[in-house]
Protein backbone atom coordinates (compact mmCIF):
# COMPACT_ATOMS: atom_id res chain seq x y z
CA UNK A 1 0.00 0.00 0.00
CA UNK A 2 2.89 2.30 0.60
CA UNK A 3 4.87 1.39 -2.50
CA UNK A 4 1.19 2.59 -4.07
CA UNK A 5 0.92 5.71 -2.43
CA UNK A 6 4.35 6.97 -3.12
CA UNK A 7 4.14 6.08 -7.19
CA UNK A 8 0.91 8.00 -7.19
CA UNK A 9 2.65 11.00 -5.71
CA UNK A 10 5.99 11.06 -7.87
CA UNK A 11 3.31 10.75 -10.51
CA UNK A 12 1.42 13.63 -9.15
CA UNK A 13 4.71 15.48 -8.82
CA UNK A 14 5.68 15.02 -12.36
CA UNK A 15 2.95 16.08 -13.87
CA UNK A 16 2.86 18.80 -11.84
CA UNK A 17 6.06 19.40 -13.07
CA UNK A 18 5.83 18.95 -16.55
CA UNK A 19 2.43 21.46 -16.43
CA UNK A 20 4.66 24.09 -15.00
CA UNK A 21 7.37 23.78 -17.77
CA UNK A 22 4.44 24.01 -20.67
CA UNK A 23 3.01 26.90 -18.86
CA UNK A 24 6.25 28.97 -18.50
CA UNK A 25 7.18 27.90 -22.30
CA UNK A 26 3.55 29.88 -23.51
CA UNK A 27 4.28 33.89 -24.06
CA UNK A 28 1.87 36.24 -22.52
CA UNK A 29 1.14 40.07 -23.90
CA UNK A 30 -1.27 42.36 -23.31
CA UNK A 31 -3.03 44.32 -25.89
CA UNK A 32 -4.59 47.65 -26.27
CA UNK A 33 -7.24 48.27 -28.59
CA UNK A 34 -7.10 51.44 -31.10
CA UNK A 35 -10.70 52.63 -32.36
CA UNK A 36 -11.29 52.48 -36.30
CA UNK A 37 -13.81 55.21 -36.66
CA UNK A 38 -16.02 53.94 -39.63
CA UNK A 39 -18.13 56.62 -41.36
CA UNK A 40 -20.98 56.41 -41.04
CA UNK A 41 -19.91 54.48 -37.40
CA UNK A 42 -21.01 51.03 -37.39
CA UNK A 43 -23.69 50.65 -34.37
CA UNK A 44 -25.20 46.69 -35.07
CA UNK A 45 -24.69 43.78 -33.16
CA UNK A 46 -23.37 41.91 -35.91
CA UNK A 47 -22.80 37.69 -36.33
CA UNK A 48 -19.15 38.30 -37.75
CA UNK A 49 -16.98 40.40 -40.30
CA UNK A 50 -13.98 39.84 -42.53
CA UNK A 51 -11.41 41.79 -44.21
CA UNK A 52 -9.36 41.47 -47.56
CA UNK A 53 -6.59 43.66 -48.39
CA UNK A 54 -8.49 47.39 -47.38
CA UNK A 55 -12.33 45.90 -47.94
CA UNK A 56 -14.06 45.29 -45.13
CA UNK A 57 -17.73 43.63 -44.95
CA UNK A 58 -19.36 43.52 -41.69
CA UNK A 59 -22.57 40.99 -41.56
CA UNK A 60 -25.40 42.86 -39.56
CA UNK A 61 -27.41 40.33 -38.60
CA UNK A 62 -30.22 41.97 -36.98
CA UNK A 63 -30.63 44.39 -39.40
CA UNK A 64 -34.48 44.32 -41.52
CA UNK A 65 -33.27 45.75 -44.24
CA UNK A 66 -29.20 45.31 -45.87
CA UNK A 67 -27.49 42.60 -44.49
CA UNK A 68 -23.45 43.87 -45.24
CA UNK A 69 -22.23 46.49 -44.95
CA UNK A 70 -18.67 47.38 -46.83
CA UNK A 71 -15.89 49.81 -45.99
CA UNK A 72 -13.06 51.09 -47.77
CA UNK A 73 -10.01 50.85 -44.85
CA UNK A 74 -7.82 53.42 -46.54
CA UNK A 75 -10.51 56.21 -45.79
CA UNK A 76 -13.08 53.85 -43.58
CA UNK A 77 -15.41 55.41 -45.15
CA UNK A 78 -18.73 53.64 -46.79
CA UNK A 79 -18.53 51.80 -49.84
CA UNK A 80 -22.19 50.47 -49.99
CA UNK A 81 -24.57 47.77 -48.62
CA UNK A 82 -26.39 44.67 -50.36
CA UNK A 83 -28.60 41.25 -49.39
CA UNK A 84 -31.92 42.13 -48.41
CA UNK A 85 -33.80 40.82 -45.80
CA UNK A 86 -37.26 39.27 -46.16
CA UNK A 87 -39.29 36.23 -46.98
CA UNK A 88 -38.81 36.53 -51.09
CA UNK A 89 -37.21 32.82 -52.22
CA UNK A 90 -34.07 35.24 -53.22
CA UNK A 91 -34.19 37.18 -49.82
CA UNK A 92 -32.36 36.55 -46.58
CA UNK A 93 -34.93 35.58 -43.67
CA UNK A 94 -32.72 34.43 -40.94
CA UNK A 95 -29.16 35.07 -41.35
CA UNK A 96 -26.57 32.80 -40.16
CA UNK A 97 -22.39 32.23 -40.85
CA UNK A 98 -21.39 33.83 -44.00
CA UNK A 99 -17.96 32.90 -45.99
CA UNK A 100 -16.28 35.11 -48.37
CA UNK A 101 -14.93 33.82 -51.19
CA UNK A 102 -11.74 36.09 -51.90
CA UNK A 103 -10.55 34.47 -55.21
CA UNK A 104 -13.84 34.27 -56.56
CA UNK A 105 -15.07 37.89 -55.11
CA UNK A 106 -18.43 35.91 -53.94
CA UNK A 107 -20.06 36.13 -50.49
CA UNK A 108 -22.10 33.05 -49.16
CA UNK A 109 -24.55 32.95 -46.47
CA UNK A 110 -26.37 30.51 -44.67
CA UNK A 111 -29.97 31.37 -44.32
CA UNK A 112 -31.59 29.04 -41.32
CA UNK A 113 -35.32 29.95 -42.15
CA UNK A 114 -34.73 28.17 -46.02
CA UNK A 115 -32.28 25.47 -44.76
CA UNK A 116 -30.15 26.80 -47.86
CA UNK A 117 -27.18 28.95 -48.73
CA UNK A 118 -27.13 32.68 -50.80
CA UNK A 119 -24.39 33.35 -52.88
CA UNK A 120 -23.82 36.89 -53.92
CA UNK A 121 -21.50 38.04 -56.59
CA UNK A 122 -19.75 41.04 -54.07
CA UNK A 123 -19.37 43.58 -57.04
CA UNK A 124 -22.50 43.27 -59.30
CA UNK A 125 -24.72 42.89 -55.65
CA UNK A 126 -23.41 46.64 -54.82
CA UNK A 127 -24.24 48.02 -58.19
CA UNK A 128 -27.80 46.64 -58.80
CA UNK A 129 -30.68 47.15 -56.22
CA UNK A 130 -32.28 44.18 -57.57
CA UNK A 131 -29.59 41.69 -57.51
CA UNK A 132 -30.60 38.50 -57.11
CA UNK A 133 -28.35 35.71 -55.50
CA UNK A 134 -27.88 32.49 -56.66
CA UNK A 135 -29.61 29.63 -54.24
CA UNK A 136 -28.11 26.81 -53.15
CA UNK A 137 -29.32 23.78 -51.44
CA UNK A 138 -27.99 20.97 -49.30
CA UNK A 139 -28.43 17.88 -50.70
CA UNK A 140 -29.81 16.51 -47.53
CA UNK A 141 -32.15 19.57 -47.10
CA UNK A 142 -30.13 19.71 -43.76
CA UNK A 143 -29.32 23.12 -42.34
CA UNK A 144 -26.05 24.80 -42.97
CA UNK A 145 -25.05 26.31 -39.94
CA UNK A 146 -21.03 26.84 -40.38
CA UNK A 147 -19.26 25.95 -43.79
CA UNK A 148 -16.64 26.79 -46.09
CA UNK A 149 -17.19 27.08 -49.85
CA UNK A 150 -13.80 24.48 -51.19
CA UNK A 151 -14.56 26.08 -54.93
CA UNK A 152 -17.01 26.98 -56.99
CA UNK A 153 -19.37 24.37 -56.28
CA UNK A 154 -18.67 22.67 -53.51
CA UNK A 155 -18.74 23.34 -49.83
CA UNK A 156 -17.69 21.66 -46.23
CA UNK A 157 -20.27 21.79 -43.27
CA UNK A 158 -20.78 19.51 -40.42
CA UNK A 159 -23.13 16.85 -40.65
CA UNK A 160 -26.24 17.85 -38.77
CA UNK A 161 -27.96 14.38 -39.02
CA UNK A 162 -25.04 12.65 -37.78
CA UNK A 163 -24.53 11.29 -34.07
CA UNK A 164 -20.16 10.86 -34.76
CA UNK A 165 -20.39 14.83 -35.66
CA UNK A 166 -18.48 14.69 -39.20
CA UNK A 167 -17.53 17.01 -41.16
CA UNK A 168 -19.20 16.34 -45.09
CA UNK A 169 -18.39 17.83 -47.98
CA UNK A 170 -21.61 18.33 -50.78
CA UNK A 171 -22.76 20.38 -53.85
CA UNK A 172 -26.10 20.62 -54.97
CA UNK A 173 -26.27 17.58 -56.27
CA UNK A 174 -25.09 14.93 -53.09
CA UNK A 175 -22.63 14.45 -50.41
CA UNK A 176 -19.08 13.33 -51.48
CA UNK A 177 -17.38 13.11 -48.48
CA UNK A 178 -16.88 12.88 -44.86
CA UNK A 179 -13.83 14.10 -42.91
CA UNK A 180 -12.80 12.67 -39.42
CA UNK A 181 -14.81 11.67 -36.80
CA UNK A 182 -14.91 13.97 -34.00
CA UNK A 183 -14.23 14.27 -30.42
CA UNK A 184 -15.32 11.08 -28.65
CA UNK A 185 -17.17 10.98 -25.25
CA UNK A 186 -14.86 8.25 -24.13
CA UNK A 187 -12.17 10.32 -24.11
CA UNK A 188 -9.61 10.78 -21.09
CA UNK A 189 -9.96 14.40 -21.45
CA UNK A 190 -13.17 14.65 -20.49
CA UNK A 191 -13.95 16.62 -17.45
CA UNK A 192 -18.19 16.02 -16.68
CA UNK A 193 -20.87 13.98 -16.98
CA UNK A 194 -22.25 15.02 -20.71
CA UNK A 195 -20.61 16.01 -23.66
CA UNK A 196 -22.86 17.88 -26.48
CA UNK A 197 -21.16 17.05 -29.78
CA UNK A 198 -21.78 20.41 -31.19
CA UNK A 199 -18.98 22.35 -32.40
CA UNK A 200 -19.16 26.54 -32.54
CA UNK A 201 -17.17 26.87 -36.23
CA UNK A 202 -14.62 24.97 -38.63
CA UNK A 203 -12.02 26.81 -39.92
CA UNK A 204 -9.48 25.97 -42.83
CA UNK A 205 -5.59 26.87 -43.09
CA UNK A 206 -5.65 28.65 -45.81
CA UNK A 207 -2.77 26.11 -47.77
CA UNK A 208 -3.48 22.97 -46.32
CA UNK A 209 -6.10 20.38 -46.15
CA UNK A 210 -6.24 21.02 -42.65
CA UNK A 211 -9.24 21.99 -40.21
CA UNK A 212 -9.81 23.51 -37.16
CA UNK A 213 -12.72 23.36 -34.87
CA UNK A 214 -13.97 25.17 -31.84
CA UNK A 215 -16.91 24.20 -29.52
CA UNK A 216 -19.14 26.39 -28.41
CA UNK A 217 -18.68 25.38 -24.64
CA UNK A 218 -15.80 24.29 -24.02
CA UNK A 219 -12.26 25.02 -24.37
CA UNK A 220 -11.78 22.61 -26.54
CA UNK A 221 -9.87 23.05 -29.89
CA UNK A 222 -9.84 19.70 -32.98
CA UNK A 223 -7.81 20.23 -35.22
CA UNK A 224 -8.30 17.78 -38.33
CA UNK A 225 -6.24 16.54 -41.09
CA UNK A 226 -8.20 15.83 -44.15
CA UNK A 227 -6.03 13.56 -45.81
CA UNK A 228 -5.02 11.05 -43.10
CA UNK A 229 -8.62 11.81 -41.35
CA UNK A 230 -7.18 11.89 -37.88
CA UNK A 231 -7.50 14.26 -35.12
CA UNK A 232 -5.85 16.66 -33.15
CA UNK A 233 -7.38 17.63 -29.27
CA UNK A 234 -6.33 20.78 -27.84
CA UNK A 235 -7.76 21.56 -24.20
CA UNK A 236 -7.36 25.05 -23.09
CA UNK A 237 -4.11 25.58 -20.37
CA UNK A 238 -6.20 26.39 -17.32
CA UNK A 239 -7.60 22.88 -17.80
CA UNK A 240 -10.05 23.89 -14.58
CA UNK A 241 -13.02 20.64 -14.05
CA UNK A 242 -16.18 21.67 -15.74
CA UNK A 243 -17.93 20.04 -12.79
CA UNK A 244 -16.89 22.58 -10.00
CA UNK A 245 -17.34 25.50 -12.24
CA UNK A 246 -21.44 25.63 -12.15
CA UNK A 247 -22.55 27.73 -13.81
CA UNK A 248 -19.10 29.42 -14.99
CA UNK A 249 -17.32 27.90 -17.80
CA UNK A 250 -14.81 27.94 -20.51
CA UNK A 251 -15.14 28.13 -23.87
CA UNK A 252 -13.35 29.33 -27.11
CA UNK A 253 -15.81 30.91 -29.49
CA UNK A 254 -13.97 30.75 -32.37
CA UNK A 255 -10.82 30.48 -34.13
CA UNK A 256 -8.69 32.32 -37.03
CA UNK A 257 -6.37 30.29 -39.01
CA UNK A 258 -3.39 31.52 -40.73
CA UNK A 259 -0.36 29.87 -42.78
CA UNK A 260 1.37 29.97 -39.55
CA UNK A 261 -1.21 29.59 -35.94
CA UNK A 262 -4.51 29.33 -34.79
CA UNK A 263 -5.78 31.97 -32.95
CA UNK A 264 -8.45 31.14 -30.84
CA UNK A 265 -10.77 33.53 -28.52
CA UNK A 266 -10.91 32.67 -25.02
CA UNK A 267 -13.66 33.60 -22.47
CA UNK A 268 -12.44 32.08 -19.07
CA UNK A 269 -14.21 31.70 -15.98
CA UNK A 270 -17.25 34.32 -16.01
CA UNK A 271 -21.06 33.29 -14.10
CA UNK A 272 -22.78 32.72 -17.27
CA UNK A 273 -25.88 34.23 -15.81
CA UNK A 274 -24.50 37.68 -14.59
CA UNK A 275 -25.28 40.15 -16.23
CA UNK A 276 -22.93 42.56 -15.68
CA UNK A 277 -20.50 40.75 -17.24
CA UNK A 278 -19.48 40.43 -20.81
CA UNK A 279 -19.69 36.63 -22.76
CA UNK A 280 -17.44 37.58 -25.34
CA UNK A 281 -13.67 36.79 -25.25
CA UNK A 282 -10.58 38.72 -23.12
CA UNK A 283 -7.80 36.57 -24.32
CA UNK A 284 -6.82 35.15 -27.33
CA UNK A 285 -4.71 31.94 -27.30
CA UNK A 286 -2.26 31.30 -30.32
CA UNK A 287 -1.51 27.63 -31.00
CA UNK A 288 0.36 26.01 -34.17
CA UNK A 289 -1.02 23.53 -36.04
CA UNK A 290 0.89 20.68 -34.45
CA UNK A 291 -1.02 21.66 -31.36
CA UNK A 292 1.00 23.45 -28.80
CA UNK A 293 -0.27 26.85 -27.14
CA UNK A 294 2.54 29.20 -28.25
CA UNK A 295 0.91 32.30 -26.35
CA UNK A 296 -1.86 34.44 -24.46
CA UNK A 297 -3.07 37.16 -25.61
CA UNK A 298 -4.39 40.10 -22.98
CA UNK A 299 -7.02 42.39 -25.02
CA UNK A 300 -8.35 45.43 -23.08
CA UNK A 301 -11.48 45.00 -24.42
CA UNK A 302 -13.86 42.13 -25.04
CA UNK A 303 -14.12 41.02 -28.33
CA UNK A 304 -17.11 39.61 -30.29
CA UNK A 305 -14.99 38.50 -33.23
CA UNK A 306 -11.63 39.37 -34.57
CA UNK A 307 -9.43 38.80 -38.20
CA UNK A 308 -5.99 38.27 -37.84
CA UNK A 309 -3.82 39.89 -40.38
CA UNK A 310 -0.17 39.15 -40.45
CA UNK A 311 1.09 40.91 -43.25
CA UNK A 312 0.17 44.32 -41.82
CA UNK A 313 0.76 43.10 -38.39
CA UNK A 314 -2.79 43.49 -36.68
CA UNK A 315 -5.97 41.85 -35.18
CA UNK A 316 -8.52 43.45 -35.96
CA UNK A 317 -12.01 42.98 -34.29
CA UNK A 318 -15.77 44.00 -33.49
CA UNK A 319 -15.29 45.52 -29.58
CA UNK A 320 -18.42 43.98 -27.35
CA UNK A 321 -18.60 47.75 -25.72
CA UNK A 322 -21.71 50.77 -25.61
CA UNK A 323 -20.32 52.27 -29.05
CA UNK A 324 -20.21 49.13 -30.98
CA UNK A 325 -16.44 49.90 -31.88
CA UNK A 326 -14.56 48.36 -34.62
CA UNK A 327 -10.51 48.29 -33.28
CA UNK A 328 -7.51 46.70 -33.90
CA UNK A 329 -4.78 45.42 -31.75
CA UNK A 330 -0.69 45.85 -32.78
CA UNK A 331 0.17 41.99 -33.54
CA UNK A 332 3.28 41.15 -31.00
CA UNK A 333 6.05 38.96 -32.42
CA UNK A 334 5.47 35.79 -31.54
Amino acid sequence: MHSIKTYVIAVFLVSALFSCSNSEKIKHFSLTHEVIDLDPHYYGKDYQFDISNDTLIILDGYSDDKLFNVYNLKNNKLIGKFGIVGEAPYQVSRSGFFFWDKSQGKIFIADYASLNLKEFKINAALINKKYQPNVIHHPRDLTVAFFQSINDSTFITRQLDQTDDLLVTFNQEKVLDTIGKWYSNRDPILLFDKFQQYYYVNNKHPHQNKFVASYFSYDIIQIVDGETRESTIVQGPDKISYKDNKDEFLAYRWAETTGNYIYASYIGEFASNDPNTSQYAEEIHVISWEGEHIARLDLDVPIRFSHVDEEKGFIYALADDKNGNFVKFKLPEL
